[in-house]
């Protein structure tokens, strides 16, 4: 039995594939690790404070009845 798989290990066809899928790891890998070198993140840009809408104008006084509400002349 020990004989058999001494033949099969050291066949060159067991070889060949042992080596092409060693190959074909370190390729992947290698692949994988380049493609997430690629992406460069950038900082969060800093949030502007909202600025505050200054206070609305008072409503005129109703007993003012010299300016007319649209500016408008009878």
């Amino acid at each position: 039995m020990r004989d058999l798989i001494f033949k099969v290990i050291t066949s060159w066809q067991v070889i060949v594939v042992t080596v092409a899928l060693v190959f074909y790891c370190f390729l992947v890998n290698a692949a994988a690790r380049l493609d997430n070198k690629t992406r460069v993140k950038l900082p969060a840009l800093p949030k502007k404070n909202r600025q505050t809408l200054p206070p609305a104008e008072p409503p005129p006084e109703k007993g003012n009845d010299d300016a007319d509400e649209l500016g408008l002349e009878e």
